[in-house]
């Protein structure tokens, strides 16, 4: 996931939110940590980023938000980045 953000020069601040799905990823943990439990697959593939939420704001007033960067609820997230983390390679 990653925000873009641009101030402009009325003050008007637009954050947009994006994720890049995992499109495949090898099984295998290898990838060195400390804490073992946080060890990350060898090799991960991402697919293209997709818009996921909106918010502009002008001074402390927010004027619109949508998606993720609305009220945002977990149980509820229609947009589901599960990512396939199934999917073996070689």
């Amino acid at each position: 996931s990653y925000l873009v953000g641009r101030l402009y020069e009325d003050g008007r601040l637009v954050l947009d939110l994006y994720e890049m799905p995992i499109e495949r990823a090898s099984i295998d943990h290898h990838l060195w940590a400390s804490d073992a439990s946080k060890r990350q697959r060898t090799f991960i593939e991402y697919g293209a980023p997709r818009h996921r939420g909106r918010l502009v704001q002008q001074g402390r007033t927010v004027l619109s938000r949508t998606g993720k960067l609305a009220d945002y609820r977990p149980r509820n997230d229609h947009y589901g980045f599960a990512g396939h983390l199934d999917t073996v390679v070689s």
